[in-house]
């Protein structure tokens, strides 16, 4: 918050020329543009990464709210479709600011020569950012090689900018999601699938009393696929009430490597904005294709940990059912967002049930059997490593954490060991290649002090993948364009041994 006050001054012209810009695009008056700006003001300090009060933060959300009324006014005023809206929103850029001392950038191009990726405010910053490092990292000049590797990979990570007549890119590269979901009426609470808790905050400032996800256990059954979806009809990859047009074919040994490939197979447009909450499901789809031992069996165990977003469209993973046919797959929930949704949950709700979700294929699809997921949650132990290592569950086929921070959490340390004492095979997914650089570095720091600690731990390579099933669009990152994506890269750590490679 000192931050925020000291350099105050220093962002005022730039949110004044963003106001405006966007305020004539959107044809506000001064009102409207005064709303706004306190929006954008919110808006950067989420950003930016800034340490706010919980009045600030409360008073932050509700200028937002306002800011999302305003769109949606503006949308139905005006009668425009979403790609003029979605024009008008590539002229709005997110602000940036110093890896080195946390300063203003006033623009994306100053950047380091080399990489391109991280951001500076100055020459100085630069250059003691090169021979000493910031924030706890390593120097620059050891990251700056591979992040050249990783800006290499940014053409190929918004290459579905071609697919997708929604994903439009700010200036900078920005795919800006929020904008778009309010721009369709689906941000905000009590949106189906796509609902977001107004108490939602980043991983360093979440309140540890406060729900943030599993408002849709809170009800006492599962909405319908065009209540959940709420998309068009002709935009919806439904489970249920299939029509002769809109029930998949049966895949067979065949197996989907992109996102094209899967909206032709379940016959969705690409107007349907559906990858931006099936990247989940379709990621640990991904997971399990690449372990051809898991590709042979017929009933696969995943055991689901830090589960928080998810909660709010458990029902989704019932694609799962459709894309591995004649395998029962079951999904057991580790987290502590879960545990306290279940203590909140009023009597009757979903949160309360044995098992949170249970999905079965239609004859349509296969009159020959019935394949189903199943997503159960482990009530007992805080944490998995806990719940394993005490012998209260066996050890699962695959341990799956989407988005899982490997590096940036302490307790999977632990998690590693255990897994590779029960030879588990782990996968995950991170945001961006330097989180696997480090997520990497962690796998081989934990094997290496097992091994010299006399521990008869599994070995293994990992194997990285760009995701193909990822967030097609780049997340806005403060001060770094490397390619950024909600599950962009995956990484598998195979421990359990394949007696039939």
């Amino acid at each position: 918050a000192g931050a925020w006050a000291t350099r105050r001054e220093s962002r005022a012209p730039c949110i004044e020329r963003g106001i405006e810009r966007a305020g004539h695009a959107m044809a506000l008056d001064q009102e409207q543009r005064d709303i706004a700006r306190d929006a954008l003001l919110s808006t950067m300090t989420s950003e930016l990464g800034l340490s706010l009060s919980k009045e600030d933060r409360e008073s932050a959300a509700a200028r937002m709210e306002d800011a999302h009324l305003i769109t949606n006014s503006y949308t139905r005023a005006t009668g425009r479709d979403l790609a003029q809206v979605l024009k008008n929103i590539e002229e709005c850029d997110i602000y940036f600011h110093c890896f080195a001392c946390q300063g203003v950038v006033p623009s994306h191009r100053r950047c380091c020569a080399r990489c391109k990726a991280i951001m500076y405010c100055s020459k100085e910053c630069q250059q003691r950012d090169w021979k000493r490092g910031s924030r706890g990292q390593k120097p620059h000049k050891h990251w700056c090689p591979l992040l050249q590797k990783h800006m290499a990979k940014l053409q190929e990570t918004q290459s579905l900018t071609a697919y997708f007549p929604w994903l439009r890119l700010t200036e900078s590269g920005i795919f800006p999601r929020d904008q778009v979901l309010s721009a369709l009426g689906l941000l905000g609470e009590d949106k189906g699938y796509w609902s977001t808790p107004s108490s939602r905050a980043s991983h360093a400032a979440q309140h540890r009393n406060q729900q943030r996800y599993g408002v849709m256990l809170n009800r006492p059954s599962y909405p319908s696929d065009d209540q959940g979806w709420r998309l068009p009809a002709g935009e919806i990859p439904r489970l249920h009430a299939f029509s002769e047009q809109s029930c998949p074919a049966l895949l067979g040994a065949q197996v989907l490597t992109s996102w094209p490939q899967y909206y032709q197979w379940r016959g969705l447009p690409p107007s349907s904005i559906a990858a931006l909450l099936l990247e989940f499901p379709l990621t640990l789809y991904f997971a399990i294709t690449q372990v051809p031992r898991l590709m042979r069996e017929s009933r696969i165990t995943v055991h689901l940990v830090g589960a928080e977003k998810e909660l709010e469209f458990l029902p989704l993973f019932a694609e799962l059912a459709l894309l591995l046919p004649h395998t029962h797959i079951s999904i057991v929930l580790f987290g502590e967002e879960l545990a306290r949704c279940r203590h909140d949950a009023p009597k009757g709700s979903l949160a309360l049930a044995s098992t949170l979700f249970e999905y079965a294929t239609p004859s349509c699809f296969d009159a020959s059997a019935e394949h189903r997921v199943t997503i159960t949650w482990e009530p007992e132990h805080a944490t998995w490593q806990d719940a394993l290592g005490s012998g209260a569950i066996e050890p699962p086929d695959l341990l799956f954490a989407p988005n899982a921070g490997v590096a940036a959490y302490p307790a999977w340390k632990n998690a590693i060991f255990v897994a590779a004492l029960a030879r588990v095979t782990i996968a995950t997914s991170e945001y961006c290649e330097w989180s696997v650089e480090m997520e990497v570095d962690t796998y081989k720091m934990v094997l290496q002090q097992a091994q010299q600690s006399g521990y008869d731990v599994a070995t293994a390579s990992p194997n990285r993948f760009l995701n193909p099933f990822r967030n097609p669009g780049q997340r806005p990152f403060p001060w770094n364009l490397a390619p950024n994506l909600s599950n962009g890269f995956c990484t598998i750590l195979d421990f359990a041994e394949d007696p039939d490679p």
